[in-house]
């Protein structure tokens, strides 16, 4: 991350005074600029999971497609719930969409104040809960597409399962794992990353690649690209500018992360 450099952000005091005791329009403002610095530099933004219908043993319910992602990695804070004795559980994990495995970092099984109650298959595309008490279900990958499942529950045939209110986190896209940066202007396209070092850019509206590049490093927040003829390409994800032998020639519009063609 790059430090922020604008003296009335970095200095909380402005003419000696404290930036939140000044009052009037100038002060609105500067609280403003500030906070918009602030959450330009914030974690990607928690995307929420509704409230689901109760279903029984062998009914899958879906808990979230990721806005119909293609790949990457995400964090997942599920909340379950069964109603014998309308008890809870809940479990943090991460997503891997493109390894299809999902990864129990934290489990609480229904009504237990633990965070480590086991689970079978972590690693996997599948995870089962192996305590029975209340209920006992399995979270599994159906392409890319995360669904819930109850197995069986000692309350009987009307004893059934629900998500909770839940919720999940993109991964932050950067100059370490983008696979594909678009850029918009009167000539736009997007390059892709194929696989390995190997990148193609297309041009919209064109059929068929325009170019070929390899990759040559990354940083935190650019990927390097070069051409056969000897052409540089830089992916700046932090100033959202493409830059061509290091002059800018566009200004990206959107990156994504894992999803490799």
């Amino acid at each position: 991350m790059k430090p922020i450099t604008d003296p009335s952000i970095a200095n909380p005091w402005i003419n000696n005074k404290p930036l939140f005791s000044q009052t009037g329009p100038k002060a609105i403002a500067m609280a403003l600029a500030c906070c918009l610095v602030l959450l330009a530099f914030a974690s990607p933004a928690m995307a929420q999971i509704q409230r689901s219908d109760f279903a029984g043993n062998g009914v899958p319910i879906k808990v979230t497609n990721f806005n119909n992602a293609s790949g990457g990695v995400y964090a997942l804070d599920l909340n379950l719930l069964t109603n014998t004795y309308n008890t809870k559980a809940n479990m943090k994990a991460t997503v891997d969409l493109d390894a299809k495995k999902i990864n129990v970092r934290e489990y609480s099984h229904f009504a237990s104040n633990q965070k480590n109650d086991p689970v079978v298959g972590n690693g996997t595309s599948q995870v089962t809960t192996q305590s029975e008490a209340y209920c006992k279900y399995k979270l599994y990958l159906r392409g890319n597409t995360l669904y819930a499942e109850q197995i069986m529950n000692p309350g009987g045939p009307a004893a059934k399962l629900r998500v909770e209110p839940s919720s999940w986190t993109p991964p932050r896209v950067d100059g370490t794992n983008v696979t594909h940066v678009a850029y918009a202007g009167p000539k736009s396209g997007y390059f892709q990353q194929l696989c390995g070092k190997d990148w193609v850019e297309y041009k919209t509206g064109k059929v068929g690649a325009h170019a070929s590049f390899r990759e040559t490093h990354r940083d935190e927040w650019s990927v390097y690209l070069q051409k056969s003829d000897g052409a540089r390409i830089q992916l700046d994800l932090h100033t959202k500018q493409m830059k061509v032998n290091n002059s800018v020639a566009a200004n990206i519009s959107t990156a994504r992360a894992g999803g490799l063609q």
